[in-house]
């Protein structure tokens, strides 16, 4: 198993490439190809910029694991929409549902959570 790593990042677009460099350097140390490495990246970089459209600016906790060849996102942040059912989320889920074995969006006490898993069916 490598991690878990957790990363606390500001709500900022700028801020993406650190937790996606995060994301492919733990998914490469699992063994992940190069088109593992680049679906993982685009998941981080769409969950985390809806993330960052739907909070209201509070930071945003991300946390990332791997073990049995399968690769997790977690990220959460406060929100005080109650929709969630924009047009950013439903793209947010197609472009997740492309690149992701399984992934969802919850919702719970003021609080959006976004997980999505990856799996290396040859690992």
């Amino acid at each position: 198993m490598i991690g878990p790593v957790e990363l606390r990042i500001p709500a900022d677009p700028q801020m993406l490439r650190v937790a996606r460099l995060s994301a492919s350097a733990i998914a490469s140390m699992g063994g992940f190809d190069i088109d593992l490495l680049e679906d993982t990246k685009l998941a981080v970089s769409e969950a985390l910029l809806v993330l960052i459209d739907i909070g209201y600016g509070a930071a945003i906790s991300v946390r990332f694991t791997f073990a049995d060849s399968v690769f997790t996102l977690q990220a959460s942040t406060a929100t005080n929409r109650v929709d969630l059912e924009g047009l950013d989320l439903e793209l947010c889920r197609t472009v997740l549902s492309g690149v992701t074995a399984s992934n969802d969006v919850a919702i719970d006490d003021g609080k959006v959570t976004i997980t999505a898993t990856l799996r290396d069916l040859a690992g």
